[in-house]
């Protein structure tokens, strides 16, 4: 899915309270839209970004519980102000998008925190530098999802082996997911991989993060 990209989220957790911090991770997210990767979900592993034209954008959250008939009217006083709404994370957190620079709306709940505009004639840096150990935690992610579905494909193998038609299916809908969270995972590993500095990768000469 070359028009795709999977970022795993930290911060939110379908109905949970958003972690402190929270807000860092749609900084991040403001800083992909400027190389054109832009929110479009919030799924329960973490946000869906597609492929769209570079844009400078602000993201926020806020979290308020509305009944589904009073949606409409929640997004319209967002929208009044300037912010779009863009998905939900569960019923009861909801993210919104702003050009850079678009006034915090009033009708924000206090526990949500308050986007990071950038200065006049700057971009938008990420909240934190790429790492080395978040890369190699994406990669040991893949693998572990890599190897559940092989041994969830071996289980389905048994149960075909054994005519057991609903373990070898329910097995196999198994395989699926953890190879398509496997593969996100390692999309996303070669991403930052490719963000590092050299120094960062020990390729300078000297003892690098990849060394112990």
């Amino acid at each position: 899915m070359e028009d795709s990209k999977f970022i795993p989220s930290g911060g939110f957790v379908p109905g949970k309270k958003p972690r402190r911090g929270a807000q860092d991770e749609l900084d991040m997210l403001s800083y992909y839209s400027q190389e054109g990767w832009i929110l479009e979900q919030f799924t329960s592993m973490g946000f869906l970004l597609k492929k769209k034209e570079p844009q400078t954008t602000a993201y926020l959250y806020d979290c308020a519980e509305h009944a589904r008939a009073e949606m409409p009217a929640y997004i319209a006083r967002f929208a009044g102000q300037g912010w779009e709404y863009v998905t939900s994370c569960g019923e009861g957190c909801h993210f919104f998008k702003a050009p850079a620079g678009t006034p915090r709306p009033e009708t924000v709940g206090e526990e949500s925190e308050p986007p990071i505009s950038p200065l006049s004639g700057q971009s938008t840096p990420p909240p934190a530098p790429v790492t080395w150990q978040s890369v190699r935690s994406c990669l040991r992610m893949s693998i572990l999802f890599w190897v559940l579905g092989a041994a969830a494909l071996a289980l389905s193998a048994v149960g075909k082996a054994g005519g057991i038609a609903v373990l070898q299916m329910a097995a196999l809908a198994l395989a699926v997911l953890f190879l398509f969270v496997g593969s996100t995972y390692f999309l996303n590993f070669l991403f930052t991989r490719g963000q590092l500095k050299p120094g960062d990768r020990g390729e300078d000469g000297s003892k690098g993060p990849l060394q112990s």
